[in-house]
């Protein structure tokens, strides 16, 4: 798609961690807080979900058949999230 940019894999999980250990303005956390949204959890839950994902994926990978065009694919996305 024209303009569309990518970001590495690996940029995404250290962002996710990032976004889960760093502070929040008090405006965040005031307008999370009048929207009920736990915005710090949900970061985490983002970074376990990732883990969950990571964790599929080597599942994946260890129960696919060396001839199966799908293993260099799962193996490709595994090494972005590395």
């Amino acid at each position: 798609m024209p303009g569309l940019q990518t970001t590495p894999s690996t940029a995404i999980v250290t962002d996710i961690a990032t976004l889960q250990t760093s502070g929040y303005t008090s405006e965040s956390v005031a307008k999370s807080a009048a929207t009920r949204v736990d915005i710090v959890n949900l970061a985490a839950i983002a970074r376990e979900n990732l883990a969950e994902c990571q964790k599929a994926l080597l599942q994946l990978q260890a129960n696919l058949d060396s001839a199966d065009p799908q293993l260099a694919l799962v193996t490709s996305i595994l090494a972005t999230l590395a």
